[in-house]
């Protein structure tokens, strides 16, 4: 048995139903007769982890009977376990990567990855706990005092703020800014009746040299309510822009009323990432008190109509972005509309057409636009086609296929255009599982698994 062994314990609910009453021993037994053929071939395959078999075998099921999504889907399930118990980190950590996008779907496989001694083992943990696994939590609580950061820096979310207190308040103050951030973003969970951890995350909102820190400590004293809004305030001149941001919501958090006349003020100044994002939070259900006056929504409006003629591209498209996303918007659509015609920067462009595709006002217009990006190939291209493709548009569909299945240089456009395709048409990824280019095999893997059912 190879390394994929235990992942399909499953495995007799893919022979017909007359063998799944059978005990094991006589499915075994059986392996020539209801559980032959092409199919049955597939299944033996799948259960020796033998991939360029399965794959054979699978391909000959495939000719006489139909693409069978749950049984490549096992196939796929077998590339990633292997890759990610395999013998290259780099691979191995892009297999868990992978793995992590295909949903419930993929979960018995991490639970696999978790449980054996694979080389990327503890990245499955996180990947787990993240997700609120109770044992992937338990497993990686177990590494706390490992002295390496950047696995105490991963344990930080299977901390409990009020029982592991003391250790995140010691990791707060940790060298590593790494262990520093993710301590203090968790600090954030134990509110504003603590006075240490208040302390600590003002400390580092204005003195931390690493600006990841001072984001982090930002976002955890919007729990803070009132007694850390000056904190926050200052933090809207922070040199680095993530802070900047992480402190308009924030300060909304904490405490709405107090923060509704700073972040007018705002609105004052030059369209940035910050006041764009000042007149989205003005306008949406965020803090204690959220509601929003219609005062503010008038003035956020006028900004944001205002902002997409700003210089920076990036910036007309955030706020188009915004204003798609708000209710009531609607009497905006020829502003939009005459944004994106206006528009020539790609990326700009795409960020607008992709929001306004799903108004039906724009929509033809936003299609337009989209075709338009193709021809210019790149991300922006490959994007384009790929939200095109949803729409049923043929070009676009076939400009995934081209990038996807047709062998692009450039893997990350290549990774974009399968995981694009595999959600529309996933069984045409499985040519892609035999790819040289081992992280277009995982992506399509990862496509497939995801989009089987299990």
């Amino acid at each position: 048995m190879g390394e994929a062994d235990g992942v399909l314990e499953n495995i007799a609910s893919l022979r017909p139903r007359s063998c799944r009453a059978l005990p094991v021993c006589l499915l075994a037994a059986l392996a020539l007769g209801c559980g032959g053929g092409p199919r049955g071939r597939v299944v033996a395959a799948v259960d020796a982890s033998d991939v360029e078999r399965a794959l054979d075998a699978y391909q000959d099921y495939a000719a006489s009977d139909g693409d069978d999504l749950h049984l490549l889907g096992r196939i796929a399930s077998v590339i990633l376990l292997e890759a990610a118990c395999g013998s290259d980190p780099e691979l191995a950590q892009l297999a868990v990567r992978e793995l992590s996008q295909t949903g419930l779907v993929g979960q018995p496989v991490l639970a696999e990855v978790v449980h054996r001694d694979c080389t990327a083992t503890f990245e499955a943990t996180v990947v787990g706990a993240r997700r609120g696994d109770t044992d992937a939590l338990r497993l990686l609580r177990g590494h706390a005092d490992d002295p390496a950061p950047s696995v105490r820096a991963a344990v930080v979310i299977a901390l409990s703020p009020e029982l592991d207190r003391e250790v995140l308040l010691r990791w707060a103050r940790d060298e590593d800014d790494g262990v520093r951030a993710a301590a203090s973003e968790r600090l954030g969970a134990l509110g504003p009746s603590d006075a240490d951890a208040l302390a600590i995350l003002v400390l580092h909102a204005r003195n931390d040299a690493s600006a990841r820190v001072r984001a982090r400590a930002v976002r955890a004293l919007g729990s803070y309510q009132g007694a850390a809004f000056e904190a926050l305030r200052e933090r809207l001149s922070d040199p680095e822009g993530m802070v900047r941001m992480a402190a308009v919501e924030a300060l909304v958090r904490a405490d709405r009323t107090q923060a509704r006349g700073t972040l007018l003020d705002l609105l004052a100044t030059p369209p940035s990432p910050e006041s764009i994002e000042a007149a989205r939070v003005l306008m949406s259900a965020v803090g204690i008190d959220a509601s929003p006056s219609e005062d503010d929504r008038t003035a956020s409006l006028a900004y944001l109509r205002a902002a997409l003629s700003a210089s920076d591209p990036s910036l007309r498209a955030q706020a188009a972005v915004v204003l798609v996303g708000i209710a009531g918007a609607d009497t905006l659509g020829d502003a939009l509309a005459s944004a994106l015609r206006a528009e020539s920067d790609p990326a700009a462009s795409l960020s607008m057409a992709r929001a306004l595709i799903r108004r039906e006002a724009e929509a033809a217009l936003a299609l337009e636009t989209l075709r338009a990006l193709i021809p210019l190939g790149g991300m922006s291209g490959t994007q384009a086609a790929a939200v095109l493709a949803e729409e049923d548009d043929v070009v676009g569909l076939e400009t995934l296929r081209s990038v996807a299945i047709g062998g692009a240089s450039d893997t990350p456009l290549r990774v974009v255009a399968l995981h694009a395709l595999g959600r529309l048409h996933p069984g045409e990824l499985a040519p892609v599982l035999r790819d040289e280019d081992l992280a277009a095999r995982l992506a399509a893997a990862s496509a497939i698994l995801g989009a089987s059912g299990g």
